[in-house]
């Protein structure tokens, strides 16, 4: 699948008998596409172009009322990363992680917003519903998996038993959105929406997250792919 997609959308250079996709490749093909849309994803109302700093995107964060979190020492010194805390989609104590990209620390490869930790599943489908919605008039749904794999778990009302499915890795709750409904429109960035679980020792706990992965995440990802081959 991910083969026949990376043919689907550089099927234009791939014309011009290009024996190997290279970085330059890439970055052309993505100014091709960003020239045509004239858009990228935003957070916060920030635009999410190439190559925009972290500590651009720190300082603006900061200034929308987001604030250093406790971890924040941490992460830098672990990941490079900024850890945040503040108010997001009308939630307050959201927690917002600015990533890297892995070739180039200075540059941001993801946006990464975590909803405040939930003990129902109701509640977890609730918030994920109302950011699907809202996120779907904005860009383009490309892809939705909302299933637990057993079918007596699917139709229960048990939330319970929901949250237990959840933890043993038995249920998927993802909607990935690009921009457009054009499949190249991959390469300015893609928002990705879950349900997600984490074990700490012997609790569970129980969140939404919201990704933002940007355009030089992606195309980091694409020549990754390639050089692999």
């Amino acid at each position: 699948m991910k083969k026949l997609l990376l043919f689907l959308i550089f099927l234009p250079l791939l014309v011009n008998a290009q024996p190997k996709l290279d970085a330059q490749a890439y970055k052309d093909y993505r100014d091709k596409v960003a020239s045509e849309i004239g858009h990228y994803l935003t957070v916060k109302g920030v635009e999410l172009k190439p190559g925009l700093e972290m500590k651009t995107l720190l300082n603006i964060m900061e200034s929308k009322g987001f604030s250093k979190s406790e971890y924040f020492d941490y992460a830098w010194e672990d990941r490079k990363a900024y850890e945040l805390v503040g108010s997001f989609f009308s939630h307050e104590g959201c927690s917002m992680t600015i990533i890297p990209t892995s070739s180039n620390k200075d540059v941001v490869g993801v946006v990464s917003i975590k909803f405040p930790n939930e003990t129902s599943f109701k509640r977890l489908k609730e918030i994920y519903d109302n950011l699907k919605s809202s996120l779907s008039k904005k860009y383009f749904l490309h892809e939705s998996i909302e299933k637990f794999d057993d079918n007596y778990i699917e139709r229960t009302t048990s939330d319970n038993l929901k949250l237990l499915a959840l933890a043993n890795n038995e249920g998927t709750f993802k909607s990935v959105f690009y921009l457009t409904e054009d499949p190249s429109s991959l390469m300015l960035g893609q928002v990705v929406l879950v349900i997600s679980h984490i074990k700490v020792k012997y609790d569970n706990f129980y969140y939404v997250s919201l990704n933002y992965c940007t355009s030089d995440n992606v195309l980091e990802q694409l020549i990754s792919s390639e050089e692999d081959l």
